[in-house]
């Protein structure tokens, strides 16, 4: 008999804590380290205050705007730079660590290697990775589900330039009717 109003107990905590969850920001998301999904600029600021606004901003498709950068964020034992990308409402959309290391040190394998193995540590098993076999420019790619964030890291191979970068970004799911 005492289970019925304990019961009753149970299902109003787990509704109101559903209320709850659905009332928290949109940016309680985290994209990396301090930085969440939807901050403002002034919000990520407060949460990285060595971040420095970059004098010449960096623009992806659909207005998407890289606005500031922390310069050196060591990742798997390299220094990387960390861009973060801003949308049309000025809210924090993606953020991007980039290897900043000469061509040589890009070059080497093991550097990405390493990153994909902290990575791995961190988020688990990739759920896809491969390599470009078809004589172009050498790539690997490395890809990450971890909550509502997609996690991408690649490693890009030319002539005349190198580039490893990690992708952190929410994950947009779709209706499969709308495809």
């Amino acid at each position: 008999m005492r289970a019925a109003p304990l019961l009753f107990l149970l299902r109003r905590l787990a509704c109101g804590l559903a209320v709850l969850g659905a009332a928290l920001p949109a940016w309680a998301q985290a994209l990396w380290g301090a930085a969440a999904y939807g901050m403002t600029e002034a919000e990520l600021q407060a949460a990285l205050p060595a971040v420095q606004r970059l004098r010449k901003p960096e623009r992806l498709a659909g207005g998407t705007r890289g606005l500031w950068v922390l310069p050196e964020t060591p990742l798997a034992g390299a220094s990387f730079e960390t861009v973060f990308y801003f949308n049309k409402n000025r809210q924090l959309q993606q953020v991007e660590q980039r290897l900043a290391a000469p061509q040589p040190q890009c070059g080497t394998k093991p550097v990405f290697e390493e990153l994909v193995a902290s990575l791995r540590q961190l988020h688990g098993p990739e759920l896809a990775a491969g390599d470009r076999p078809d004589g172009g420019p050498a790539s690997s790619v490395a890809s990450w589900v971890a909550g509502d964030l997609d996690i991408i890291a690649s490693h890009t191979e030319a002539a005349s330039r190198c580039a490893i970068r990690v992708i952190y970004k929410p994950r947009l799911l779709k209706d499969a009717s709308e495809l």
